[in-house]
């Protein structure tokens, strides 16, 4: 949660740190937390968006992996200036994701 208070974070590194997800389960608060991570924080004019957000080495799944993905997408298209998008670089390396390449259709 002080990552989202905190909405001058640009990079958040939560790497081998044994999180797991299987799927968009609204009741598990670590997986909420872990999309939350991808959207913006704060609203209006004060949003501020994450730069960086290192995930590896953790137990994510391939369905968990997907909505963590989509959400960043969803998040940044709804942006207001089209021109000047905010870019996020998501890392999911080492985890338990099936055929990434597959991932993303």
């Amino acid at each position: 949660q002080f990552i989202r208070v905190s909405t001058d974070a640009k990079i958040v590194r939560m790497e081998d740190c044994n999180l797991q997800g299987t799927s968009h389960d609204k009741d598990d608060k670590i997986e909420q937390e872990v999309i939350r991570l991808v959207k913006k924080f704060g609203a209006g004019k004060e949003a501020r968006y994450a730069k960086e957000v290192s995930l590896c080495g953790n137990k994510f799944e391939t369905e968990f992996a997907k909505k963590i993905i989509e959400a960043a997408y969803w998040e940044r298209i709804r942006h207001p200036d089209k021109d000047n998008m905010p870019k996020l670089r998501l890392d999911l390396r080492r985890n338990r994701i099936r055929a990434p390449d597959r991932v993303i259709d």
